[in-house]
């Protein structure tokens, strides 16, 4: 995978997680009580959280891999 697939992946990690946290703070007060969050910041949380990592890991792989090649 490109670097750049790698880093679209972090940005939408990042907008995903900026949606849920707006998608609690909506009616103007944060959900403080474990078990009171809505389903779909839920979801959408574990997505953004999901593709933060995932691009944020395959992101240094890449460096790591062009490492590899250079040393040998």
């Amino acid at each position: 995978m490109s670097r750049w697939l790698s880093l679209l992946l972090i940005v939408a990690g990042v907008a995903l997680l900026a949606l849920a946290v707006w998608l609690d703070f909506r009616d103007g007060s944060p959900t403080m009580q474990k078990g009171d969050q809505p389903f779909e910041v839920v979801l959408v949380g574990g997505l953004g959280f999901a593709a933060l990592v995932n691009g944020s890991y395959r992101f240094w792989r890449s460096f790591r891999r062009d490492d590899d090649h250079r040393r040998n």
